[in-house]
């Protein structure tokens, strides 16, 4: 069975690796030329939703790892969290391009309408 998701970012990706897995064959719709291009976060990412996506990974994707941080806000005081292996700094093209790795991806076309037929 044919399913199609509009949108080939990491979530897109990733549902249409666990819907290959599952023996569906998921199509993706990207509006973009490129995948994992315009770049629209930062790539700083949870320990735990590295864990989840990184077997589609290679190596090269995990730009390093980060054992704390600090937050600046205007108005409070800095505060900080220290813990071993709390994000991962990603690659985002990087990370994109393997998270679409073998799938279906239509490049440079947009969904504007979807018409349910009952065939």
């Amino acid at each position: 069975m044919k399913i199609l998701i509009v949108g080939a970012g990491p979530v897109g990706c990733y549902t249409a690796q666990l819907l290959k897995n599952m023996g569906y064959h998921p199509v993706l719709i990207e509006e973009h030329l490129t995948l994992g291009q315009p770049i629209h976060c930062s790539g700083i990412v949870s320990s735990d939703l590295l864990t989840l996506v990184e077997s589609y990974l290679s190596d090269d994707a995990v730009i390093s790892r980060i054992n704390g941080f600090s937050i600046n806000t205007p108005w409070e005081e800095e505060f900080s969290i220290k813990k071993d292996g709390v994000a991962v700094l990603l690659d985002r093209e990087r990370f994109d391009s393997c998270l679409g790795r073998g799938l279906e991806i239509n490049l440079g076309e947009r969904v504007s309408t979807i018409i349910e037929k009952k065939d």
